[in-house]
Formats: structure tokens, sequence, C-alpha cells
């Protein structure tokens, strides 16, 4: 192709030399010199019939890429935002995740835990948060649903942790390689009790980097529960991305730490104005406390009391008032309309092909606009409501059998929507997405 083409042969040995630089000399020769043997019988043996030529082009300079799966960025970006622990179970489409890590975090000074089953594996997760360590596992449907006491444990007794459910078709086992988007009600709601959570869904590849190290920074400055959905499709996908930027540092330490007047009658669930306790790290002079899934006080120390339950549960629903101002904004395309015909509202792995379907759409005369969030909860409702209020009608495509992120968004808009909804255990496709924006 290169010989076919005219483009420089320059620029393929130097590859080639770099691929293989770890290897002997005559490693490097070799594959070197088949290349060029190939170039020349090529210039020489076959005849060109069309007029397509790279001769003279240069290239413009791009930025350095990656071609990752989203499960590999994932792994990366928990270790660029100083993931200390990790502990996890083995199952699809998630482990891949604990693979990685295994090698790697040891050697950024963490450590791995492989558990004997996803509940030990969240305690674990659940005692290194206590402990003042960033920690984190990953699973699918059936391991989160064993999660789910614990998940309540976090959120009560404030304590950081990050779960990934990379979601698979179910429900039970399912179908362990097929892709579905099925377990947004168990992450959002899933657990007793009133037990508000972080949930972040990221919607492409790229987004995965940032919705970890997101989730471990809000994991330990709210002191509470990330849930992060991924699904088979996300994990196992390879893209070629630009090369992530590495988080500022005000990503890598979060925890707010309780000063020296606070030490000297120290509350741990102290009751402040967004809801945020100073938490002192178990060994901190001065900050004994109790931590407890019971009902408790400022102190930690159990209270059943009807006015103590009531400004305990105000204090962790509180706390979520502050985090949609650090999430990322919606994502909305841009048509220069202030009012469309069609609007399609989607999460997760479909958001990419509802704005590609939206595109085509657009370009086929229909007025058609997307929307699509990151932070799944707490929800973006009044950006949400806002563009609803711009649409005739209102699409939610996604992959599972009951619109489940549907029937959420109508609680918020008050409104019917369209529902396209698929359990083929393939992503989403735009043409899909488009055939129902022509058929409304």
């Amino acid at each position: 192709l290169a010989a076919l083409f005219h483009v420089n042969k320059q620029g393929f040995t130097d590859s080639i030399k770099t691929r293989y630089s770890k290897k002997k000399q005559i490693v490097i020769d070799s594959n070197v010199n088949s290349f060029l043997e190939g170039y020349n019988w090529t210039k020489e043996n076959i005849k060109k019939t069309d007029s397509y030529s790279f001769e003279g082009i240069k290239l413009p300079q791009k930025k350095e890429k990656l071609i990752i799966t989203g499960n590999q960025l994932v792994a990366q970006a928990a270790l660029d935002a100083n993931l200390a622990f990790y502990a996890g179970y083995p199952i699809t489409p998630a482990t891949k995740i604990m693979e990685i890590l295994s090698k790697e975090l040891p050697k950024h000074g963490g450590t791995l835990l492989q558990t004997e089953d996803e509940i030990a594996a969240i305690g674990a997760v659940i005692g290194a948060g206590y402990g003042g360590k960033r920690a984190m596992t990953a699973t699918s449907g059936p391991g989160f649903a064993l999660m789910t006491e614990f998940t309540g444990l976090s959120v009560m007794a404030e304590v950081p942790a990050v779960i990934i459910n990379s979601q698979r078709a179910g429900p039970s086992t399912g179908m362990p390689t097929k892709t579905e988007q099925s377990d947004f009600n168990s992450a959002i709601f899933g657990g007793t009790g009133d037990c508000p959570r972080i949930v972040l869904a990221p919607t492409d590849t790229k987004s995965c980097y940032e919705a970890i190290v997101l989730a471990l920074y809000l994991a330990e400055k709210y002191q509470t529960l990330v849930v992060v959905l991924l699904d088979f499709f996300l994990s196992n996908s390879i893209k070629n991305i630009e090369i992530p930027q590495k988080p500022s540092p005000e990503y890598l330490k979060a925890n707010i730490a309780p000063n020296i007047d606070d030490l000297k009658d120290y509350q741990r669930y102290k009751l402040t104005e967004n809801g945020i306790s100073p938490r002192a790290i178990p060994g901190t002079p001065g900050g004994i406390f109790f931590s407890t899934g019971l009902e408790h006080n400022e102190y930690g120390r159990p209270d059943y009391s009807q006015s103590c339950h009531l400004k305990m549960t105000q204090k962790r629903f509180k706390k979520f008032n502050c985090v949609l101002s650090e999430a990322p904004k919606p994502e909305i395309s841009v048509t220069g309309k202030s009012e469309f015909d069609i609007g399609v509202i989607s999460w997760g792995s479909s958001a990419g092909a509802a704005h590609e379907a939206v595109m085509s759409a657009q370009k086929q005369g229909i007025n058609a606009s997307s929307f699509s969030s990151m932070m799944i909860s707490p929800f973006p409702e009044k950006a949400l409501i806002e563009f609803s209020n711009k649409c005739e009608k209102i699409l939610i495509p996604e992959l599972n059998f009951s619109g489940q992120f549907a029937k959420f968004a109508t609680s918020i808009l008050k409104r019917p929507v369209e529902k396209l909804n698929f359990i083929t255990g393939r992503p989403m496709a735009s043409e899909d997405i488009l055939q129902k924006i022509r058929d409304m």
C-alpha cells in the first residue's frame, strides 16, 4: 500500500524501528528489510491504475493518540487519580480492570486484593476507605446485587467507596458477553431506606477516564458511595483517542480534615452548612469516633430518636446539593435554533448513537437536537427541563426492555415521551434511532 499510494517509506521504517526497539538489532533489521523488499517488489511488479497518491503531501501534526479499550482507560484513570486500594472478584465484563491493576497498582504503591466473592470485595473497599485510602472495585450486575447491603453502609457511615458496574444483559447471570443498560434502577435506587449516592455514566471510551477521576474525587470529598455505570460495549470497544490530560492537583486529594478546634470535641458527623463533616482518618490524635451502620448522632453513637434520624437524613441528602456544580455539563447538540420538533435524550453508551442519529437527521432537514448527561444522580434536572421545553416531541432510546431511564426522565419532565428500547445484546445503532426520528 505504501508503494501503490506513494507514501514516504521513511515513516514506515521509523515506525518499525520504534515498534521493535526493545528487540535485538537482527530483529529490527529483518523487519525493516522485509518492508523494503515488499515496497520495492510492488513498485516493480504491480501496475497502478488509479490516480490516488500521497506523494509530497505533508500530514498535519496531530496530538499523540492511544488505541485503547474502556476497561484499559478505567484502570489508567484510577492509577492517575491516586487509587490506593482495589478489591474485586472476577466477572465478565469487568475482569480486565482487575487484571491490569494487579500488575500496575503495586508499582504505584497501592494494594490489590482478589476476594472470595463480591460481598467481601466491597467490604474490603469500605474498610480501606474508612482508613483514608482511595478505594475501588469493579463488577457487573450479579456482583452489584450482592454488594447492595454494603452500599447502604457506605452512605450511612459516610465512608468513600467507588463501584464500577459494567452492565451486561440480565437478570441473574443473564448473558455475560452481551451488552445492556438494565442496571439503571439498581444503581440509583438499590438498597434499603433513603440511600442517596452519586451515579456517573460515561458516554464513550474517552469519557471513561474523566468519570473515574471524578468518581474517586467525589467519593472522597463528599464521603459517600459513587457508582460508575459502564456496559459490555464501553468496557471492550477499542477506540483511537487523544491521550487524556492527567488530573489537576485538586482532584488528587479532596478529604476535608478537621482543624485543631474540631478535635477539641470531635464530632465525626458534625452538622455543617453543606452537609460535609470534617473527616479524621483513624490514628489522628483527638480524632476518635464511632462508625456504624446504625442511625447515629454527631459523635457516631447510635441514636434512634425521631429528631436525630430527621437531621441526619437531611445531612446525608444536603451534601448532594453541591455535586452538580462539579460535574461536566450535559452535552447538547448545537444547531443555532431555539426550538426543535424532536429532542433525543440519552445516557451511557447509547449517547454516541443518539448524537450521530440527530446529526444525520439534521442533514435530512429534520429539526432535531440531542441531550445527554454523564451525571445520572444527582441528575441535572433544570437543564433537562429547559431542553425539554424547547422540543415538541421527546425520544429516549436505551438498551433495556422497560425504559428505565425514560420512566425516570418522565418523573422529572411531567410529560409523555416516546421510548425506543432494544435488548438484542448489541450496542445501540444510530440507524435505528434515525428511523424512529423519521417515523415521529
